[in-house]
């Protein structure tokens, strides 16, 4: 690195890229166990795991309205498995995201919630009609399917608990917080940039119960997250894309 990178990385943190060995990938059922010291066993994760991915009614409507849309079957990340086998073990009672997209995460935990029968999912998402930087333009499908909303990958029957916002987090994410007050898990995967990060983070930490979640996913594309949660002095989980940390 010359020494022109080197000052522009000292000006703008958000340039800074993972330079050291990043926290071991965990498996899933290792991740929630780290999290959860409550969690049921490395086996009772498991059936929880296996519950979604065998969910045959579920994958089969979210496949219809992907192929419908993107031409091709849909293919759920393993992070949003993590984020259903969280929900059914925490039944949390609120849970806010930001960066809805398609929608893959957001179903991955209303089907959870469903199954609990239990929780409200908050959804804060500014509609990516065209490639959003750092955002939406790192990814396979860059821009919503013309016509349709943020979270059109929600089966119609998951609604009941989904609460969708549209528009900046910066401006919906300040206001959800005061109206619920305290809130069980905070999902950020909206702009990825490292000053909106720590603005999230930081807006969202201080409504987490004690014993909550704050999750972020791309925690390897700048030093926000590793930043934040040295800040507040606490040991995380990584499962792919994704990190977590317990409040």
């Amino acid at each position: 690195m010359g020494l022109l990178d080197m000052a522009r990385m000292v000006r703008d943190p958000g340039l800074e890229r993972i330079r050291a060995r990043p926290p071991r990938n965990l498996a899933i059922e290792e991740a929630v166990r780290f999290l959860l010291p409550d969690a049921p066993s490395t086996g009772e994760l498991t059936v929880l795991l296996r519950e979604i991915q065998l969910d045959h009614t579920f994958h089969d409507e979210v496949n219809e309205r992907f192929v419908n849309m993107r031409g091709r079957r849909m293919s759920f990340e393993r992070w949003t498995e993590l984020l259903y086998v969280i929900v059914r073990v925490m039944r949390p009672r609120v849970v806010v995201l930001t960066g809805v997209f398609d929608g893959a995460a957001d179903a991955m935990m209303l089907r959870a919630m469903q199954r609990n029968a239990y929780g409200t999912l908050v959804s804060i998402d500014l509609p990516a009609v065209e490639a959003i930087s750092l955002s939406t333009s790192e990814m396979k499908d860059s821009s919503l399917p013309r016509g349709q909303k943020p979270g059109w990958l929600v089966p119609d029957d998951l609604r009941l608990r989904y609460d969708l916002r549209l528009g900046d987090s910066r401006e919906l994410l300040p206001a959800a917080l005061k109206e619920f007050l305290q809130i069980d898990i905070f999902v950020h995967d909206s702009l990825h940039t490292y000053d909106h990060q720590l603005f999230e983070y930081s807006m969202a930490w201080p409504s987490i119960r004690v014993g909550g979640l704050l999750m972020s996913d791309d925690v390897l594309w700048n030093m926000a997250f590793w930043h934040f949660i040295r800040k507040v002095k606490r040991e995380s989980a990584r499962v792919d894309t994704l990190g977590a940390v317990r409040k």
